[in-house]
């Protein structure tokens, strides 16, 4: 008598198989980025402590401010989303959001990242570090006209983004405006593979870019599309993303 056997189940998703490797981080730009942020301050410290003689409080002075500087780029910063008007993700307009992020964040085994809803700008995304899983917000006007796998593709792209080795200096970058976006980490190609290797979808990545709307100048190295000298241009990584 022949013994049934249960039908085999679909095989775990292995998303990273065929991932880009991560784009280098030239040492010269993170060198450069972290004397942007250190030098002015030192030199002020400096000044202050040649003036009054008082070099125990120019020690606690540096000691504070690289301090700072840590929290800046290992914490979440409540000042930008205030600006942002974002809000926490909640109701019917989020629950897609939500369950995709679950699932994404379930498939690479880290934690689900705070979700957030911009409530102005054209369709975008913006990553920042937070709690154990990160921040993505989100426009409103994204949840609005992307679909599922759109959505889906630009989630994959924060995550990855979130949980990279040079995000730090991404956060840290950020609060420079225009001198801090030309030495982050240049976000386009690789990160983009990396999120398609996620969702197996190439073309609703693509699809997502074209339909973005990129942002310029401050916070600029956080945004899923951005200008240069953050970004690869969008229409260069639709063109690698469409090669897959």
């Amino acid at each position: 008598m022949a013994v049934a056997t249960a039908a085999p189940g679909p095989a775990a998703r292995r998303p990273l198989d065929w991932e880009a490797p991560p784009s280098p981080y030239p040492a010269r730009d993170r060198i450069a980025l972290v004397a942007l942020v250190t030098v002015p301050a030192l030199l002020v410290v400096l000044v202050v402590a040649v003036f009054t003689g008082i070099w125990w409080l120019a020690a606690a002075s540096t000691i504070a401010w690289a301090a700072k500087l840590w929290l800046d780029a290992r914490s979440r910063d409540p000042l930008m989303l205030r600006r942002l008007q974002a809000r926490p993700a909640q109701g019917a307009e989020a629950a897609r959001l939500r369950n995709i992020a679950a699932g994404l964040a379930a498939d690479l085994g880290v934690a689900v990242p705070e979700l957030q809803v911009i409530p102005a700008g054209g369709p975008n995304a913006l990553v920042r570090n937070g709690g154990p899983g990160g921040v993505i917000a989100v426009t409103s006007s994204l949840l609005a006209s992307y679909t599922r796998t759109e959505i889906e593709a630009v989630v994959a792209h924060c995550l990855m983004r979130l949980h990279s080795a040079d995000f730090v200096h991404s956060n840290l970058a950020a609060r420079w405006s225009d001198l801090g976006a030309g030495l982050a980490p240049r976000v386009g190609l690789a990160d983009d593979v990396r999120a398609a290797a996620l969702t197996r979808y190439p073309p609703a990545l693509v699809s997502a870019l074209e339909k973005a709307d990129p942002r310029i100048k401050r916070y600029a190295p956080l945004w899923f599309a951005a200008d240069a000298p953050s970004h690869e241009p969008t229409a260069r990584r639709v063109a690698a993303v469409t090669d897959l």
